[in-house]
């Protein structure tokens, strides 16, 4: 995989491929599949810890971002499972990790949660306007097979490549990314998308697959089709990002650090523009009636002490001085 990297990566600079067409082509397992059935328990036991033992969020298809799940002992277990292959996307082992949330429910045939409709659609961005060119390729391991009719990512193609034009267009939609980077598109939006030749598909993901976009992409998730083929496949998909170090500044890396510390969740990105999605303690009543933190993990994790994870939030400094490579300079902000 490495040096077929290397290839298309000289081949995407002189504008010959489609880096995100090769990236799903080639990494389709990102987490070995005899561990895709012990993860998705861990993230089950993790939040039935929450709810004494009854699982709701299951029927949520939107990543959790509560309960401190995204840094259960299955996320850091996935973070660094994952983190070579992103090494192998930016052409570095010095990464910085997003620390995100996860989609974890259970089928809809069992009588709650609901089915695709015909219109189903939430086609987003979750790149601003300010940030100019390629700033991340965001990431997705399934520990469950999506097909075209189960819980299923689309995106239409080639919209990274139109990212800018977008905003120079609408300018009322890049007036609201500068406060919040996700932006749900309009019909008209929609529309100069289709104009501009992009392409809506839909992409399967085999189980254990790491699915990698570029951050500039539309997409969105689809609910699971009625009367599909397996109708007791739960969608269990962990997020992840990863960046390059060098591009974090000393403010960045203070967050990161208050991050891992508080055992706070984040948006998307990794290096730069970091921004902490809650920092509010759920809670709880106990049997007693006293309210009690409402949370699935208390202390870091094993995996979240272990030395290369600590280097991915900025808790361990990496040596941008020695002879290893540090990725591709800075991304341009406007």
């Amino acid at each position: 995989i490495k040096k077929e990297m290397k290839a298309v990566r000289t081949k995407e600079r002189n504008g010959q491929v489609d880096i995100f067409t090769f990236i799903l082509s080639i990494i389709d397992s990102g987490v070995p599949l005899k561990k895709c059935h012990h993860r998705k328990t861990e993230f089950r036991n993790s939040l039935e810890v929450s709810f004494y033992g009854e699982l709701t969020m299951r029927y949520v298809p939107v990543p959790s971002h509560k309960y401190r799940i995204s840094h259960s002992e299955a996320s850091w277990g996935i973070r660094g499972q994952v983190m070579q292959l992103f090494g192998l996307v930016w052409e570095t082992e010095k990464l910085l990790t997003s620390v995100e949330g996860v989609i974890l429910f259970n089928p809809p045939e069992k009588g709650e949660g609901d089915f695709r409709t015909p219109d189903a659609c939430n086609l987003h961005l979750e790149q601003g306007v300010r940030r100019q060119g390629l700033h991340a390729y965001r990431g997705a391991v399934y520990l469950e097979e999506s097909t075209e009719e189960d819980f299923c990512f689309r995106v239409l193609t080639e919209s990274h490549k139109h990212h800018s034009e977008f905003f120079e267009d609408f300018p009322r939609a890049a007036s609201k990314s500068k406060k919040n980077e996700s932006l749900k598109l309009t019909k008209n939006e929609r529309t100069w998308y289709f104009d501009k030749s992009c392409k809506l598909i839909s992409v399967a993901v085999p189980k254990g697959g790491l699915l990698l976009w570029d951050a500039r992409m539309v997409f969105d998730f689809v609910l699971p089709e009625c009367g599909r083929k397996n109708i007791d496949r739960w969608a269990a998909i962990n997020f992840v990002t990863m960046t390059p170090a060098l591009w974090a500044d000393k403010d960045d890396i203070e967050l990161k650090q208050k991050v891992f510390k508080d055992l706070s969740t984040t948006t998307h990105w990794a290096s730069q523009g970091q921004k902490i999605i809650s920092e509010m303690k759920p809670v709880k009543r106990n049997a007693f009636g006293d309210k009690v933190e409402n949370v699935a993990v208390k202390y870091p994790t094993a995996t979240a002490l272990w030395y290369p994870c600590q280097k991915l939030m900025g808790m361990m400094e990496y040596d941008f001085e020695n002879t290893e490579e540090n990725g591709p300079l800075p991304p341009r902000w406007k």
